[in-house]
């Protein structure tokens, strides 16, 4: 009778860390068995603590870097909360920024390969956009009982009150800094905080989600307002308690303007927003080589950062979004749009796939589609009637390697990969956007039988 394994969860181990992968944790391989390292790089050779032993694979952390990756940072430029496990809001803080390209480029490249099963000498030269740090215009933070506010720590639902940070704004900073000051004033059980500001910094607004009502909401409000253009105070799921001053904020990007809410979805990196927009104006055009497009269609479309580009080729468009904030947000812009682009832009509240099976409007004419689906892809719906509408050129923007790949691998039966582009909207983790160029595989002519006559 054979021994049972020897759990292996609290050991360490010495590991060489061969590549990462997507989540963006480090993989070594021990006599057979995978480990994956969380905030492992490539070419490490490290001591790690086992947290977790599945049985076909170990999950662990690092204790101490025996020999440097060449992508890691110099010790003392890391951020020193992530360094010390304090704050998860950055998995990849130790890697230099000039190394984020070839690692980015390698999590995309092994998705397409292995998930996609694209051959590798078919993909085209991948693109890339670099960002400084301090990018963000957006995030959201978690309040706890003892008046922290900022990210949780690293596998914990701890919150790690921020005092630096090294992906925020400084503008965004500082009012995180004056709003725990203002919070303390009061006490809260705990919630989320979403902050949102303008480009520069000038404007921002929050949306405050409590767990449970405020003992006195028009003091907090007022004391928040302090540092805050706007507010909307509410608990999950409720109707607003209290909303004061401005909704949103103007967002200048890519020679337009556009309108948006805290609680809206609206990309995060002030420094990549032209490039997002050039690049997908690119691929627009590049895809339809010329025609001139009438009907355009911008699936998952939030507050219509994208629908700009659909805008500036197609005469008519029609934008899909279902979340209630971001639907409100893209009427108001697609009025504003429509009017510096002569084009006309509709907005539907609905889900990609309610809206495409109920076809209430012609999509047989369909020359140009954008898709930018959450981190779980499209679904088969969604897939299936992209394949069916044929587009001149579909633009797919995604914030998964491996979503996108297993979707491309679905829409490859009637599209082709034409271009791909990587924006580093989010340098400190492993995330990264992808735009995909897409254009119909040309049909294949089928032999005529003859009839008997």
């Amino acid at each position: 009778m054979s021994e049972p394994p020897v759990n292996l969860e609290g050991q360490r181990l010495n590991l060489t860390i061969e590549r990462v992968v997507p989540g963006g944790a480090g993989l070594s391989r021990r006599a057979g068995q995978l480990t994956f390292v969380e905030g492992g790089m490539t070419g490490d050779e490290l001591e790690v603590r086992i947290i977790r032993d599945r049985n076909s694979y170990l999950e662990a952390v690092v204790e101490r870097v025996l020999t440097p990756s060449p992508f890691r940072r110099e010790q003392p430029e890391v951020c020193p909360h992530a360094a010390r496990g304090e704050c998860g809001g950055c998995n990849w803080a130790a890697v230099s920024l000039p190394s984020s390209r070839d690692l980015k480029e390698g999590l995309l490249f092994d998705a397409l390969t292995r998930v996609g099963k694209f051959a590798p000498g078919s993909l085209p030269p991948i693109a890339f956009f670099e960002s400084p740090f301090h990018y963000r215009l957006r995030s959201r933070f978690h309040l706890d009982g003892l008046n922290r506010l900022g990210f949780l720590a690293p596998r914990s639902n701890d919150v790690f009150s921020l005092e630096s940070c090294e992906v925020l704004s400084h503008t965004l900073l500082s009012r995180v800094t004056a709003l725990r000051n203002q919070l303390g004033k009061h006490a809260l059980p705990g919630g989320e905080l979403t902050l949102l500001e303008d480009r520069e910094g000038g404007a921002a607004v929050a949306d405050f989600v409590l767990v449970s009502p405020p003992g006195d909401p028009e003091g907090l409000v007022a004391d928040l307002r302090e540092n805050l253009n706007g507010i909307i105070l509410r608990t999950p799921n409720g109707p607003p308690i209290i909303t004061s001053g401005q909704l949103g904020v103007t967002i200048r990007a890519g020679g337009a303007e556009f309108f948006a809410s805290a609680g809206s979805f609206f990309q995060a990196n002030r420094f990549l927003l032209d490039a997002f927009l050039q690049e997908v104006r690119r691929a627009l055009l590049e895809g339809l080589a010329g025609f001139a497009a009438r009907e355009g269609l911008d699936l998952f479309a939030g507050a219509g950062f994208l629908t700009l580009p659909l805008l500036e080729v197609c005469k008519h468009v029609v934008a899909v979004e279902p979340a209630p904030s971001s639907s409100r947000d893209l009427v108001k812009n697609l009025e504003s749009l429509g009017r510096r682009t002569n084009s006309k832009g509709r907005a539907v509240t609905a889900t990609a796939e309610a809206f495409l099976a109920c076809r209430k409007m012609s999509l047989d004419a369909v020359d140009a589609v954008i898709c930018d689906p959450p981190r779980a892809g499209l679904g088969p719906v969604v897939k299936k009637a992209l394949l069916g509408l044929a587009p001149r050129v579909l633009v797919y923007v995604s914030c998964d390697p491996a979503t996108l790949a297993r979707d491309l691998k679905d829409l490859g039966r009637g599209f082709e990969l034409r271009s791909l582009t990587l924006l580093d909207l989010f340098p400190g983790t492993h995330h990264v956007e992808t735009i995909a160029l897409l254009v119909p595989r040309p049909r294949v002519a089928q032999p005529r039988v003859a009839r008997a006559r």
